[in-house]
Order: structure tokens, then C-alpha cells, then sequence
């Protein structure tokens, strides 16, 4: 029997998100300088590259960064409504197909914890035994699907005081 193989690619995973905001947001064109699938690219770059808005307009676009800000701005909405959008658009992105509801899969919870040496009234700061010459900490969790070597990240969450068990 022939080894399967992923055709699952950066190019591919792009895609999908790419489709899957668009049509969670709905992002209409701002003036004419700007498309609507040019801001989703946008809000994209700068999240993958975890680079500065001006950063990325001034790298990949042909527009100025202060137009983008605008239209960003203009497009955002309130937070409860932009939340909404995408919770619906990772439902959409997370069913599963039947093939998938039938698998074993396995679940992990991983809990970090990284040493803080800065002031301890710092929000997210936790305290716990003392390690590398610390007690305070940042403190986050994952959790992962995983199955036949595959990875798939399904929260990654910061840890406060009142999250602790």
C-alpha cells in the first residue's frame, strides 16, 4: 500500500484563512484605495509576522500606513461584534468532517512557566515555588489535538491568579 502523504501547505493554510476572514468580516473596500481582500492581507501579514501595521504597509503594499490605520479603524466595529465574527468564522474553520469525528484523538494540556524578574504588581504575574532565583512568573497554557504526528494548536492562553486552580 502507497505512504500517504500532507498536501498541506503554507500557501494553502493562507488560503483558507484568508477565505474564512473575508467572509467573517465582510470587509468592505475603504475608498478606492484600499480592497477589502488587501485589509484581510493586511490584518494577515501582521499577525503572522507579528510586525507593526507600519511595518507591513511599508513593505508589502502601495499604499501609505496612514491610510491603512483608517481603514482598519474604519472597519473594525465594536469589540463584541468583531468578536462574534471571529468565533463564527473558527466554528466554521473547526468542523470536522466525519472521517475526523471518528478518529482517536489525543489531547494535551501543557502549562508554562517563564521567570519574571520585574515588579510583582505586573498584570498576569503569578506566584509559585522559587526557580532560577524567582518565585513570580508569566504564566500560559496550550492545548493541542494530536494525531499520527500531527499537531493541531486549539487555545493558547495566558494564566492569572484567578484562572489557577
Amino acid at each position: 500500500m502507497r505512504r500517504g502523504y500532507s498536501t498541506i501547505t503554507p500557501a494553502v493554510i493562507h488560503a483558507l484563512a484568508r477565505r474564512t476572514l473575508a467572509r467573517a468580516l465582510g470587509w468592505p473596500d475603504y475608498k478606492t484605495s484600499i480592497t477589502g481582500t488587501q485589509l484581510v492581507d493586511l490584518v494577515l501579514l501582521i499577525a503572522v509576522t507579528t510586525r507593526t501595521l507600519f511595518a507591513v504597509v511599508t513593505r508589502y503594499f502601495h499604499f501609505s500606513h496612514e491610510t491603512a490605520r483608517q481603514a482598519v479603524r474604519a472597519n473594525l466595529g465594536s469589540e463584541d461584534h468583531l468578536t462574534a465574527r471571529l468565533v463564527d468564522a473558527l466554528h466554521d474553520v473547526a468542523r470536522f468532517t466525519r472521517r475526523d469525528r471518528r478518529r482517536r484523538w489525543t489531547c494535551a494540556l501543557d502549562v508554562h512557566y517563564v521567570p519574571f524578574y520585574g515588579d510583582r504588581g505586573t498584570p498576569g504575574i503569578i506566584g509559585g515555588p522559587k526557580k532560577a532565583g524567582t518565585s513570580f512568573f508569566h504564566a500560559y497554557a496550550t492545548a493541542v489535538l494530536i494525531h499520527k504526528h500531527r499537531r493541531y494548536t486549539l487555545a493558547h492562553n495566558t494564566l492569572t491568579n484567578a484562572a489557577m486552580p
